[in-house]
């Protein structure tokens, strides 16, 4: 949670407070990542309460931290990107007024920011324009290679964040099989919406789309784990843990075939898990009241559920 909260606040000390909802999974993944590569004193401050954190204060990184800014740009970067497809599809919250201005605001920002740590922004901006021309494109193979490009470049900065040019190229596959696992996870979890309305989804072309999907899933999780490697973190650092579940959840998947799950929840739960650092004794972070009353009541509930 240190992470995720610091890239929270960030992203509220640059854009205000609406903004915080861009806090993305993937981008705290990468201010992780970029932390634990750097191998640098960093600054840490203490937050006030949240209710994501049950209404407790939290032991954060600095706002200013390198990592965290990154993140945080890549955040509004990726809400932005996001926001637009939205809009040109006309879908949920892109039919509402003023959208346009505010993705727009969310990605000015982001290239600002990136490039003032450093980061090369026109790549990453002919890579979003080249995923948009993809928008009515049918190939499967060009839409893949496209957000692996994407995510590839953008992995590429954690190694100016870190200082690890070195890992330049690893860093960059590590990006790629990501962006490949999320642009195939996210159209296999919505094949039979996309099948059912008629829209654009490049694996209905295949004539066995799941199977398709779950095969270059299975070869991209396997280059995931090849890359990971090759980044040569500790087995115990929180980022390798995390891509190291990440392959391994696909790869499992070739066996037993499971129902597709986005992106999203797919690097959450991993992340979610790794960040829960011990409070006291072998206590994790996320046992908390909710899970008091479910022993003092004896039964499961909904309410309990809901507030870890």
């Amino acid at each position: 949670m240190q992470h995720m909260c610091a890239v929270c606040h960030s992203i509220r000390e640059a854009t205000g407070q609406f903004s915080r909802i861009t806090v993305n999974h993937d981008a705290v993944l990468l201010a992780v990542l970029a932390h634990e590569l750097g191998q640098r004193e960093v600054a840490y401050r203490t937050v006030g309460l949240c209710v994501l954190r049950t209404a407790k204060t939290q032991t954060t990184l600095g706002t200013e931290e390198p990592c965290i800014r990154f993140a945080a740009a890549t955040s509004l970067l990726m809400a932005g990107a996001a926001l637009t497809d939205h809009i040109r599809d006309r879908e949920g919250v892109g039919r509402l007024p003023g959208m346009d201005a505010l993705a727009q605001h969310w990605m000015r920002e982001a290239y600002e920011a990136l490039g003032g740590m450093g980061i090369e922004t026109a790549g990453i901006d002919a890579a979003l324009r080249s995923i948009e021309e993809l928008s009515e494109s049918d190939s499967l193979e060009a839409h893949v290679c496209a957000t692996g490009r994407l995510y590839g470049l953008v992995c590429a900065g954690v190694a100016v964040i870190s200082g690890r040019v070195d890992l330049v190229a690893s860093l960059s596959t590590v990006g790629q099989c990501l962006g490949e696992i999320a642009f195939i996870s996210d159209a296999l979890d919505d094949l039979e919406r996309d099948r059912a309305k008629g829209r654009v989804n490049p694996l209905l072309n295949c004539v066995a789309p799941r199977q398709v999907g779950v095969h270059q899933l299975r070869l991209a999780a396997e280059r995931l784990v090849l890359a990971t490697e090759s980044l040569h973190l500790p087995d115990e650092s929180v980022a390798s843990i995390v891509l190291r579940d990440l392959a391994t959840t696909h790869l499992d998947d070739v066996v037993q075939p499971a129902p597709a799950r986005s992106s999203f929840a797919l690097v959450a739960a991993p992340l979610f898990a790794a960040l829960a650092a011990p409070r006291r004794g072998d206590e994790p972070f996320f046992e908390s009241n909710s899970q008091r009353r479910v022993q003092a009541c004896n039964r499961r509930c909904r309410k309990c559920d809901y507030f870890f």
